[in-house]
């Protein structure tokens, strides 16, 4: 997931059109049970995880509204039964058996600062939503000393609840903004940045033009690689993918690699290097001449390379999902 932690907590968003006083919004400072729905492997460590609001009171009263790029928070009791795991997360579980030793500590998660000692908390960004059924979806990567990720591994699909709350962020798209959108991002960092994708794209009377780059280590990680091709179908849509350590045997350059071309979709673009800053200088270049805006979300170090690349180039318009 993505999203910043105590620095953006005092950030609220009312965007519920309902005015009934039972209403859900999610969109406030308390807690409210989601039972977890659907719960679906895409890597070795990221699942996709759906929750559902199941408190059926005035049902057909009841809205969800999470601005586009925007996270929620997540909370889960710091003590629970760590031994009643998921058999979904058997390759997980595998690789942090290799991993973990006895010596090293999981890594403490608290982001929301306000919250009793009782709990650890976590902010994610939500990709899917749907305000009928009451459902969200966020992609998570586990991590092998993460705190919240050995909770996740407990979950299990209509047998526990999980607490959530927000939304949070400061990023909101208008209308034909800019004539240019060009998001980088890496990983799971891609989750914010595709949540605003496809928000401009339902638009109809958006015309703005949209070029996504997005970074994985090999094809094995590719994380949600038939939803951004469907989305290559508007007009006004291009992606790009950056592999940075996918093998290639046949030793070719790129534009003739068995390889990869016998991997591709239709019209699909996928690379076999790493994006590097001369990379990215190219990319930008081309549209120096027209009216560009920047999104970003990613590791540190990669947002920091995109930046770099920015600053270079004079290019003020960007936005850092942290």
């Amino acid at each position: 997931g993505s999203g910043c932690t105590n620095c953006v907590l005092d950030e609220k968003y009312n965007l519920s059109n309902c005015h009934n006083e039972n209403c859900l919004n999610i969109i406030e400072k308390n807690y409210r049970v989601f039972n977890l729905v659907n719960l679906k492997q895409n890597t070795e460590n990221t699942f996709l995880f759906t929750f559902k609001y199941e408190n059926t009171e005035n049902f057909n009263n009841l809205t969800i509204n999470i601005l586009p790029g925007h996270h929620l928070m997540m909370r889960a009791p710091k003590f629970y039964n760590k031994n009643d795991v998921n058999n979904v997360f058997s390759d997980f579980l595998q690789i942090q058996s290799k991993t973990i030793s006895n010596k090293c500590k999981i890594n403490r998660e608290k982001h929301d600062k306000n919250d009793a000692d009782l709990y650890i908390s976590r902010p994610y960004t939500p990709i899917n939503i749907d305000r009928n059924e009451l459902t969200f979806d966020v992609l998570i990567k586990l991590e092998v000393y993460g705190e919240m990720s050995q909770y996740l591994t407990t979950l299990k699909v209509g047998e526990r609840t999980v607490e959530w709350k927000g939304s949070y962020g400061d990023f909101q798209w208008q209308l034909n903004q800019h004539k240019h959108l060009i998001t980088f991002s890496q990983g799971v960092g891609l989750a914010p940045i595709y949540s605003v994708v496809k928000s401009i794209l339902s638009n109809e009377e958006e015309e703005v033009r949209i070029q996504s780059i997005t970074c994985f280590k090999n094809f094995a990680n590719i994380l949600l690689r038939n939803e951004f091709y469907e989305l290559t179908k508007f007009w006004n849509f291009n992606h790009q993918i950056y592999l940075a350590h996918e093998p290639c045997n046949c030793k070719q350059p790129e534009n003739v690699c068995s390889c990869i071309k016998n991997r591709l979709k239709y019209n699909e673009s996928i690379s076999n290097f790493r994006l590097e800053e001369e990379n990215v200088k190219n990319i930008l270049r081309k549209f120096l001449a027209n009216d560009i805006f920047i999104l970003i979300c990613g590791t540190n170090n990669f947002i920091k390379c995109i930046e770099n690349c920015l600053i270079e180039l004079n290019i003020k318009n960007f936005y850092k999902f942290e």
